[in-house]
């Protein structure tokens, strides 16, 4: 059980750190008025959807990439 809550950890670190690296989300601090810090984050969820159907398609050329025969292997005919 450790393991998986493991696991679960790295995973939403990962994608976190990712996400910010990739532009995902932005976090902004300002003082407030009564000397409390005021943190916000905003969500690009359009990158995101973009970010992930971009990956999709990579991911799936890839697979097909495995499919198919590469053109430059055409079988060789004897005579």
């Amino acid at each position: 059980m450790r393991n998986i809550l493991a696991l679960v950890g790295l995973v939403v670190v990962l994608f976190v750190a990712i996400g910010y690296s990739r532009g995902w989300y932005a976090f902004s601090v300002t003082p407030g008025s009564d000397g409390k810090k005021h943190i916000a984050v905003e969500v690009d969820t359009k990158k995101i959807k973009a970010d992930g159907s971009n990956a999709a398609e990579k991911t799936g050329e890839f697979v097909d990439s495995f499919r198919k025969p590469p053109a430059s292997a055409a079988p060789v005919v004897e005579k």
